[in-house]
């Protein structure tokens, strides 16, 4: 009987020290605190009486217990947090609908001779910058461009307006992409272009994945690639009946919380003047997070890599 009790209770401080383990690396993993707490009474319960557990012992594990309920604790906060972090993302975009915005992104498409404007993000002082334009799937290492933009040279760093009903020849209805090349030291570096247009609606994918908004003339672009939004945020919504705006496709935006947490910070967001003009800078535009643009021409792109160009 001695023996028995003794291979129990060694079998029962093995499963103890395991559960101490899998609580430690993650605490929703099967056993929580709970199972460890009765496995520590069964351990209590048949410790041998003339050799029982030592009292520094049981604070240890009494110890790894209170561990694993903070982990568990963390763990259960961290969710919460990031799953606020999403709602609060697609909460914002769907106020940018029906919304003038700046988003980074190479493709656009030509429809009814509507061609874009915007702006190149120009890193360095350049002896000459020129926006050139190619079909969609032309590679600029291997195809001549369809036209190019000639803006010049560039003294200083900083933002260069562009406008494609500049161009000389005209563009067919088709899809296009532009790249932005700054001649600064005899070699040629891509820049990153923004383009001036207007959501149309908000895709929320979820399952932590990115919020995607839809730009007319250019597609569906994750949230992260724009940079500006004409006006103040308002809450509550999009401005509806503006140009561009059209319903909600059924399924495509999943219910929001009614608390804006933006509505008490909206007065504060960093705002820019161009041509008379408010903007307001995107918060979830992430240009740390992106890597850089400095792309030389002969080099190959991948296709997603072209559709939004990433910026420092």
């Amino acid at each position: 009987m001695a023996g028995f009790i003794k291979q129990a209770r060694q079998i029962t401080a093995g499963l103890l020290l395991g559960v101490v383990a899998v609580g430690s690396a993650n605490a929703s993993m099967g056993l929580d605190s709970e199972a460890f707490l009765q496995m520590l009474l069964t351990q209590l319960q048949y410790q041998d009486p003339t050799a029982p557990m030592d009292n520094a012992q049981m604070v240890s594990q009494l110890a790894d217990l209170t561990m694993m309920e903070q982990n568990a604790e963390l763990v259960h906060a961290m969710n919460q947090l990031r799953d606020q972090m999403y709602q609060s993302q697609g909460l914002y975009a769907s106020n940018l609908v029906g919304k003038e915005v700046m988003v980074i992104a190479n493709l656009f498409k030509v429809e009814n001779g509507r061609l874009p404007s915007g702006e190149i993000l120009l890193n360095y002082a350049a002896s000459d910058l020129n926006l050139e334009i190619y079909k969609q799937d032309d590679e600029p290492k291997d195809h001549d461009p369809v036209d190019t933009l000639k803006l010049g040279e560039q003294t200083e760093s900083g933002k260069v307006p562009y406008d494609l009903n500049d161009l000389k020849k005209s563009l067919e209805d088709d899809t296009y992409m532009m790249y932005a090349y700054a001649e600064v030291d005899g070699s040629d570096l891509e820049q990153a272009v923004v383009q001036r247009s207007v959501v149309l609606s908000v895709v929320i994918p979820g399952g932590g994945q990115d919020v995607l908004v839809d730009v007319k003339g250019i597609g569906l672009v994750p949230l992260y690639s724009i940079t500006e939004f004409q006006g103040d945020y308002v809450a509550g919504g999009g401005d509806g009946g503006q140009e561009g705006q059209r319903p909600e496709r059924p399924g495509q935006l999943p219910s929001l919380p009614e608390i804006d947490p933006f509505a008490s910070v909206a007065g504060h967001m960093e705002k820019t003047m161009r041509d008379g003009e408010r903007w307001t800078i995107n918060p979830f535009h992430k240009p740390q997070s992106m890597r850089s643009n400095e792309r030389q021409k002969s080099q190959p792109v991948s296709h997603r890599d072209a559709m939004f160009r990433r910026v420092r």
